[in-house]
């Protein structure tokens, strides 16, 4: 189902297995104690595999209920160790983790909000991101007018519920829109 890179092996993975690569032939993956190819089906996996990503000294993989992480072990023989993330939350969407291969950890919209995760632990982080996607509503400036705007309008189908402060004679519109089908998102670290 899709594929990822970690400590010079190639891994692949279904919605149940992790396969990975010899380190001598990135596309061997005949099982073998001398080149290190081998694959696990997870049994901390409490759902789906949703995708797999690398992170410092391993990588983790992504289900629809719960986070695993790999540690690498230096070890051919046996060079993952798999362990279920302390407080991890399941992804519904691939685009819905970002991560750098080099950093500790992963931001992550999880079932349960907004997470920042690693290869020992997830905590929930910026509530305040987890409110905005979970409220069912977006508010926006739409300009300027002479005193108060009321009402209730339909428009690309948001219903859309406008307010005013009168500040001045060229007040703000706050326009609400609730909306009922799941934003699409992307998460993406910059920093």
């Amino acid at each position: 189902d899709g594929i990822c890179y970690s400590n010079n092996f190639l891994i692949l993975y279904t919605d149940d297995t992790v396969y990975w690569s010899s380190v001598l032939d990135p596309t061997d993956f005949v099982p073998s104690i001398s080149t290190g190819s081998s694959s696990e089906k997870l049994i901390f996996a409490r759902g789906a595999i949703v995708n797999v990503l690398p992170i410092h000294n391993g990588f983790v993989v992504y289900t629809t209920h719960n986070a695993i992480s790999a540690y690498w072990t230096g070890d051919l023989t046996s060079p993952w160790v798999f362990r279920e993330i302390a407080g991890s939350a399941g992804i519904t969407n691939p685009e819905h983790v970002s991560h750098d291969s080099n950093y500790a950890a992963h931001f992550a919209w999880t079932t349960s909000g907004f997470m920042q995760l690693n290869k020992e632990g997830g905590v929930a982080t910026f509530p305040e991101i987890t409110d905005f996607l979970t409220c069912g509503m977006l508010e926006e400036y739409i300009g300027d007018v002479d005193g108060f705007a009321k009402g209730v309008k339909e428009r690309a189908g948001f219903l859309v519920a406008q307010t005013a402060q009168p500040l001045n004679s060229c007040a703000n519109i706050l326009e609400k829109q609730t909306y009922e089908v799941p934003l699409r998102i992307k998460v993406a670290f910059i920093g």
